[in-house]
């Protein structure tokens, strides 16, 4: 079961992504086939189009162009960075995972991001799960928090408004 979760915290933000890539901009903008540019190295893949680009990466490091507006709460370890350029909005999603609970990761977060700044907008918690959603600083976040095993799992998506 916590494989299943990390995966799903994982592949539903890039999939997120893919299907704005793919979805966004008109049939009229499209330049009939036009072949994405791919790069990989090892620490991650960059997929660039004519209307955007996403890129992926696994561990460390918070995505490049992150806005410093979005803080992550101390003792968080980032797994996955997902960056996304569609037509000159940027948004992005990292997961993270921490050794505290959930209730106190959901506390770190919203006493932080409201400390930034934010208007909180949506606070939910069912059993050992939390979603939260803010706006301000002209972006909106979405963070995703979940018991996995002996760790919390946290997915934290940030779009430009």
């Amino acid at each position: 079961m916590r494989h299943i979760r990390r995966i799903a915290l994982v592949t539903a933000p890039i999939a997120t992504a893919a299907i704005v890539l793919a979805g966004c901009g008109s049939a009229e903008d499209s330049t009939a086939g036009a072949t994405p540019t791919v790069q990989v190295s090892e620490s991650g893949i960059t997929v660039e189009g004519q209307d955007g680009s996403i890129s992926v990466s696994e561990g460390g490091d918070l995505p490049e162009g992150w806005p410093s507006a979005v803080a992550l709460p101390e003792g968080g370890t980032v797994t996955n960075a997902l960056s996304l350029d569609q037509q000159g909005k940027k948004g992005w999603t990292v997961t993270a995972t921490y050794q505290d609970s959930v209730d106190a990761v959901t506390n770190a977060f919203s006493t932080s991001l409201t400390g930034a700044g934010f208007t909180q907008e949506t606070a939910f918690t069912q059993g050992d799960q939390s979603l939260l959603a803010f706006s301000g600083q002209g972006y909106t976040v979405a963070v995703t928090i979940g018991a996995d095993g002996g760790s919390t799992a946290v997915a934290l998506t940030v779009a430009e408004v």
